[in-house]
């Protein structure tokens, strides 16, 4: 993010830390002096996504299904996952998704900074999805590369050739030598190329 101020300029980077905070450092420039100030922005939690993704769909009139609204009701059947946006270091949102039967019914995204709904759609028939299970896909990388020794997994998104859609996103899992990308339909890649 660049913009001028007063004459100057302020340039932002970002990052997480382990604690789910994201800091954006600001350097304002003017003239030769260089001031640099950090703001602090929480990530909602994992329940706050839920009810910000509840409250909007019962507050909209889209039609309310009776699958829907044993899911409303029952918060266990509510699976949510926090991905990071790798083109956008500041921006992360939270997937939801409702599983009757073992089906799913409706999937959210929650932007992670400020509750927004990203979008929202439920499904005139359940369907399956194969969302990430980071256990299922260390071990796929452990019995195709067991010289490795995985250091760190997350989940990510950018837009990409490998996926399109931000609610199909990778599960990023690192080694001692490689950083993996694993597709939700059991793909790997080695990098994302862009769209």
């Amino acid at each position: 993010m660049h913009g001028q101020v007063l004459g100057g300029k302020i340039s932002s980077s970002g990052f997480f830390t382990k604690q789910n905070k994201y800091f954006i450092t600001n350097r304002l420039t003017l003239g030769l002096s260089l001031t640099t100030f950090v703001i602090t922005m929480e990530i909602i939690t994992r329940e706050q996504a839920i009810r910000a993704a509840i409250n909007s769909i019962e507050e909209s009139d889209l039609p309310h299904p009776c699958a829907l609204q044993r899911c409303l009701e029952n918060m266990d059947l509510i699976h949510c996952l926090f991905i990071k946006r790798l083109d956008d270091p500041g921006a992360a949102y939270y997937i939801l998704y409702w599983l009757l039967n073992d089906k799913m019914i409706c999937i959210a995204e929650v932007d992670a900074m400020n509750s927004d709904i990203l979008s929202f759609t439920p499904f005139t028939y359940p369907g399956t999805e194969h969302y990430h299970d980071l256990d299922k896909f260390k071990e796929m990388v452990r019995a195709r590369y067991p010289e490795e020794v995985i250091a760190d997994s997350d989940l990510v998104w950018r837009p990409c050739n490998e996926s399109k859609s931000s609610i199909h996103p990778f599960c990023r899992i690192s080694t001692n030598k490689n950083t993996y990308f694993i597709s939700m339909f059991g793909n790997i890649y080695t990098e994302l190329t862009p769209a």
